[in-house]
């Protein structure tokens, strides 16, 4: 039912904007009443055009109105009304904004309120992501939300109001005026209930189609390189032209829709234009009447059928997009959230971490890690290896904070802590890092605002990664944007960039995530002498990697077997694997 479904809208408003939302629908009241007051002005001008007698009963009227000539009052009463309209519609326009201010504010939070939810997922449902969909909740549902839910609302409120107060006040000025306004409403009505099966199935295809076309031009668009040098191009565009079809259709049917519920009300209203001058004529009624009734109803149609349409638009623009109600419901419930732990006092890393009795695994599923142990002592250089498939990404996921632990503890210097605070001592080096359509500069230092950016610390990090002739080759050296997902650079630049942005982040410990896989050997050789630097600085590295012609660079090994840890500690044990 349609006022389950304006609940359920009235719910993903905070409730500190449903207070202002209060306001705004105070403020509509208000620009209703004026409207109505703004019809009623003209009726003194056309009883005085009318019937001149009125002039005798408004002049002596508390001879407010004292001796004026017939003209005089005329021009007088029109200079009125059309001030009033005027200051009326100012303040309809002041109303209008803020009504937008507030509707758009409520799409603003929305998106805010999706995002927030998407970054606090944990990894079971981060695995599970359609980000098409996700790129659709965060940037494109909230807005839709304001202009075909909100709005919608807003004007049905307002319109509902108006034509409320002009049947009351045509009901006690002539009984029949409101009578044929309501044969006007009637068929509309009937229309509106024989198209909602046509709504039902316009929603429908918007709901489906639309992040269809979506997801299909993201995979057009990220793997336009393969496709072409595959020569796949014609299946792509054919799989593209498919829901852009059928939106397009859809696209088709509410626009007539919309456009026909204005027709059909201007022919309505002819129809029973045409019937009351009919019925006049036929009544043989006094011509004075018969003008005066056709100028009531004409003045009532001006503004009552516009509302009529208004309100009818606003139940099919509401019917049409409703389904993101539930959408943004859900994306903003977020209960597959990682859970967010009170602040705590974290203490020093002086010493080591432990992670004793660690037991995680996705989902319900098969644990991956059980009762695992593991040391990580300040300043060494830590292999982590092991087959494919026997948890070495999990620890990585635990350790990062985006897969929770069912059983164990965390130990920073013996002293026991959350997850979160092991979260914040890492810097990360995944295998295939995310860059940014940005600057080199705004890459190594994510996150940052570019006022705030330390040049002279990346100055350094470029200078010690060996990247200078990266920079050399940019013609706005680190100013110079390095193209979506670092399409200008090579995969070892894209490894080293990774690398640059974690020791920008100046973290205790330096996660590699198989991070030396794309670099050659000579490269690789400087970059482990960098990190062995590091090392002497007091910087703790965990290297998650399979090659084993390393093995001597570090000072602990361990091997990862049925969810267990292993310490080698006989690295050319370990070279042996």
């Amino acid at each position: 039912m349609l006022r389950h479904t304006i609940r359920d809208a009235f719910r993903l408003i905070r409730p500190t904007q449903r207070t202002k939302g209060g306001l705004i629908l105070s403020l509509l009241m208000i620009q209703s009443l004026l409207d109505f007051l703004g019809l009623l002005s003209f009726l003194p001008l056309f009883g005085l055009i009318i019937n001149p007698d009125l002039q005798d009963r408004i002049g002596n009227y508390g001879n407010v109105f004292p001796a004026l000539s017939q003209q005089t009052l005329l021009i007088a009463l029109t200079l009125a009304v059309l001030l009033f309209v005027l200051i009326k519609n100012w303040l309809g326009l002041l109303i209008a904004k803020t009504k937008a201010k507030f509707i758009y504010n409520v799409a603003k939070d929305l998106s805010a309120r999706a995002i927030e939810a998407y970054t606090r997922r944990n990894y079971n449902s981060f695995s599970k992501t359609d980000f098409s969909r996700e790129v659709n909740i965060i940037a494109n549902y909230p807005f839709v939300f304001a202009t075909n839910i909100i709005t919608p609302i807003a004007t049905l409120i307002s319109e509902t109001l108006v034509a409320t107060l002009i049947l009351i006040g045509l009901i006690i000025l002539d009984f029949r005026i409101p009578i044929l306004l309501l044969l006007l409403a009637a068929p509309l009505f009937l229309l509106y209930r024989s198209r909602k099966k046509k709504l039902a199935a316009v929603r429908d295809t918007l709901k489906e189609q639309y992040p269809l076309l979506l997801k299909n031009s993201l995979q057009l668009i990220e793997g336009l390189m393969e496709i072409k040098s595959s020569a796949k191009e014609h299946y792509f565009i054919d799989k593209q032209s498919g829901p852009s079809a059928k939106l397009s259709e859809a696209y088709v049917r509410d626009h007539v829709t919309q456009t026909g519920t204005t027709r059909i009300t201007e022919i309505v209203a002819t129809f029973i234009i045409c019937g009351l001058i009919l019925y006049t004529t036929l009544a043989t009624t006094h011509y004075q009447d018969t003008i005066f009734m056709l100028s009531i109803y004409a003045s009532a149609s001006f503004r009552i059928i516009p509302s009529i349409n208004r309100i009818l638009l606003s139940i099919l623009q509401f019917r049409t997009h409703d389904h993101v109600i539930a959408i943004l419901g859900e994306a903003t419930k977020a209960d597959d959230t990682i859970k967010s732990s009170p602040a705590e006092s974290v203490p020093l890393f002086n010493r080591q971490i432990r992670l004793q009795n660690i037991s995680a695994r996705y989902a319900g599923g098969p644990w991956i890690l059980r009762n695992a142990n593991i040391t990580l002592n300040k300043g060494d250089r830590i292999a982590l290896t092991g087959k494919s498939g026997e948890g070495k990404s999990t620890l990585l996921l635990v350790l990062l904070g985006l897969l929770e632990t069912e059983e164990g503890e965390f130990f920073i210097d013996d002293v026991a802590v959350g997850a979160s605070s092991l979260r914040d001592l890492i810097a990360y080096v995944p295998q295939n890092p995310y860059i940014l359509d940005a600057s080199l500069i705004e890459n190594i230092a994510l996150g940052i605002p570019e006022q705030q950016i330390d040049r002279l610390k990346i100055t350094k990090i470029i200078h010690e990664l060996r990247l200078n002739d990266l920079v050399a080759l940019l013609p706005e050296g680190m100013d110079q944007g390095i193209g979506e997902r670092g399409v200008k650079l090579s995969g070892g630049q894209q490894q080293r960039l990774a690398i640059a942005r974690a020791l920008y982040c100046d973290k205790e410990i330096l996660l590699f995530d198989e991070s030396m896989n794309q670099i050659h050997e000579s490269l690789e050789k400087e970059i482990l002498d960098l990190v062995s630097g590091l090392s002497l600085k007091g910087k703790t590295v965990l290297m998650i990697t399979h090659k084993t012609h390393n093995a001597s660079f570090f000072d602990t090994v361990y091997t990862l077997d049925k969810g267990s840890f292993t310490k080698v500690n006989d690295t050319v044990t370990f070279s042996d694997r």
